[in-house]
């Protein structure tokens, strides 16, 4: 999996060198749109109802199994016409041409013909997606994801440069999907194929989940006797065995559109900016947001979104009171399901100001308030590295990456260039990141009101995006995009941290009505000690702010220099500064570092006792 992924990136990065920014923007925004919103309204509501459904210890020939087929198959029936729906909306009158090719309005309809086929080829997959899904199946859908994107970034590059004519490269990405939709058919409805063919199909489908495996809320009998699958045939549209049965379960269909209906607004907000882009920004400007996205949005994905799932299962732990703490490798993710009731029960009892449970150790909310703190730390330190030194040397980067002039200006488009842009994005990563680990903590520990109030702060901060992005983008182009992207954010933001503010305000001064053995001693309940500590020490603040006013300084006086010289002592200066602002953590942040070690101890010490239980168990049985 870690080839495959370093195998696509460097793919991607030549392609990038070789793709003129209108068209990677074109197919990257209003291609991608119109491709993600078929798929959404095609299939999205089956997803999350058949998803409730688990086909484990069936056989095929059940009423229950038929009916759950025949709805996966609805969304086979809705993509070719969603996608023909959402081809109407696709802005195909644009009188721009693309990168100067003269690939106009025709060579848009035409990729967007392509990419209504791949959605309409991808929903054909869907059914045996369900199945497999339902079977707990799980590895099955990363491995078969991580293939098609490989496939498709091979054939992007193949055609693009060395098939294709210069005024066809937009095709090459309407292909390109299309085989990714192919590569996911043939896996999915592949491995059914074989699994029916193999010993006459009455073996199953076997192949659980790590994950699901180590449920103790599933029976033995769960991981023993899979769906079996008696008949390919079965995989299709049939009438249940029974007469009095309908083809599908009416509230289940009911409850398919409903839930589409409200993810909808989910799918707005998510796809914000695409939307904006689509209808007011020129296809170059489509390139340049897509491009810093992609190199943006790499710091989500490998820094900042492991830590936030880590941390959200141990905020829920702790806020329970159950005081353990596991790492990635989930050792006690057996416990989880037993769990969830009291989780939310006894976060909502903080929230109403109940105090602690008799389960509830103050050791543990001690320590939660260390991890919360510890954790929206780190993801700041982090994310002032992105905003101050990321801002200064993106173009040092992009040279690297993006040799040439071809991403730096928009002849005849506009003066700001895929540096100016990636800048700013990186501004943008220390709003994603503050966002994604408050935000977190508030979904872990959140009862019912809490997530409705959070349904409207999601409304509010979109009415701040939309309503700041069209005079940003005249004000300051693509660039005004990506602020109005951070004043949308700083609204979850502060929401978040006032939230986390008031939920420790809470724990604490209860306990401190309650006292008894085991509670906080009231000497120890000022407003410092009350809070988790999530904010730098104002020198490092201080440093990161000098840090940024030096590298920007040394990036306009230097790196404008077409020279190899000038931009290495840009780089080495940046080293130094850097070493400067680390300097001023260690010395300012000891208790930090203090809380990241006891952070580590405590999860260590959750799985070896963890791993030790499993072991004893074990042995047990096997005594027995």
């Amino acid at each position: 999996m870690v080839l495959q992924r370093g195998v696509n990136f460097v793919l991607n990065q030549l392609l990038l060198r070789h793709v003129d920014p209108a068209v990677f923007g074109l197919a990257s925004v209003p291609l991608d749109l119109l491709l993600n919103t078929a798929l959404f309204l095609s299939r999205e509501g089956f997803r999350l109802t058949l998803g409730r459904t688990t086909l484990v210890g069936l056989s095929s020939d059940t009423c229950e199994f038929r009916q759950f087929v025949n709805l996966s198959w609805v969304p086979v029936l809705l993509g070719p016409l969603v996608s023909l729906l959402s081809l109407a909306f696709l802005p195909s009158n644009h009188n721009e041409d693309i990168g100067g090719k003269g690939q106009n309005a025709d060579a848009l309809r035409q990729t967007g013909l392509l990419f209504c086929l791949a959605a309409s080829l991808e929903s054909l997959s869907e059914p045996a997606y369900l199945v497999c899904q339902g079977c707990l199946l799980t590895t099955l859908r990363s491995a078969s994801e991580g293939l098609a994107t490989l496939i498709r970034s091979i054939i992007t590059f193949v055609l693009l440069v060395w098939v294709l004519p210069p005024e066809k490269a937009l095709l090459a990405f309407g292909f390109a999907q299309v085989g990714y939709s192919v590569v996911l058919i043939l896996v999915y409805w592949g491995y059914l194929i074989y699994v029916s063919l193999k010993g006459g199909g009455q073996t199953g489908i076997p192949g659980a989940s790590k994950e699901a495996a180590m449920d103790t809320t599933s029976t033995s009998q769960t991981t023993q006797t899979p769906l079996r699958l008696l008949a390919l045939s079965h995989l299709l549209p049939r009438a249940p065995s029974s007469s009095s049965a309908l083809w599908v379960e009416p509230s289940h269909l009911a409850l398919a559109f409903a839930l589409t209906g409200q993810s909808f607004f989910k799918h707005l907000l998510t796809q914000g900016d695409k939307i904006v882009l689509s209808i007011g920004s020129s296809h170059y400007s489509q390139g340049l947001y897509a491009l810093a996205q992609n190199y943006g949005s790499l710091a989500a994905r490998l820094l900042f979104q492991p830590l936030e799932e880590s941390g959200r299962l141990m905020f829920a732990r702790l806020a329970a009171g159950n005081g353990g703490v596991v790492g990635e490798d989930g050792a006690e993710a057996a416990d989880d399901k037993k769990k969830k009731k009291t989780e939310t029960s006894v976060a909502t009892d903080h929230r109403r100001g109940r105090g602690a449970e008799p389960g509830e150790s103050a050791a543990s909310q001690a320590m939660l308030k260390v991890l919360v703190g510890a954790l929206v730390k780190t993801v700041i330190l982090v994310g002032l590295v992105f905003a101050c030194f990321g801002f200064n040397y993106t173009r040092v980067l992009l040279r690297l990456l993006l040799p040439g002039r071809r991403w730096e200006t928009g002849a005849g488009v506009g003066a700001e260039g895929s540096g100016e842009v990636l800048s700013w994005y990186c501004l943008y990563v220390l709003f994603l990141a503050v966002n994604g680990m408050t935000e977190a903590f508030v979904y872990a520990v959140a009862t019912q009101q809490d997530v409705v109030r959070l349904g409207a702060l999601a409304a509010v901060s979109f009415a701040v995006f939309a309503g700041l992005t069209f005079p940003f983008i005249r004000w300051h182009g693509t660039v005004g995009l990506v602020l109005a992207n951070c004043a949308g954010m700083l609204v979850r933001i502060l929401f978040s941290i006032h939230f986390v503010r008031a939920y420790f305000d809470g724990v604490v001064s209860t306990r401190k009505q309650d006292g008894g053995e085991g509670h906080v001693s009231s000497t120890m309940l000022s407003t410092r000690e009350k809070q988790p500590d999530m904010f730098p020490h104002p020198v490092v603040l201080a440093s990161f702010v000098a840090a940024f006013a030096a590298t920007y300084a040394s990036d306009k006086t230097l790196v404008s220099v077409d020279e190899v010289e000038p931009v290495l002592k840009h780089v080495v200066f940046g080293g130094m500064v850097f070493t400067g602002v680390l300097g001023s953590i260690l010395w300012t942040e000891q208790d930090f570092f203090e809380d990241l070690k006891s952070i580590r101890r405590l999860a260590t010490g959750r799985r070896e006792e963890a791993g030790s239980k499993a072991k004893s168990g074990l042995e047990g049985k096997k005594g027995a």
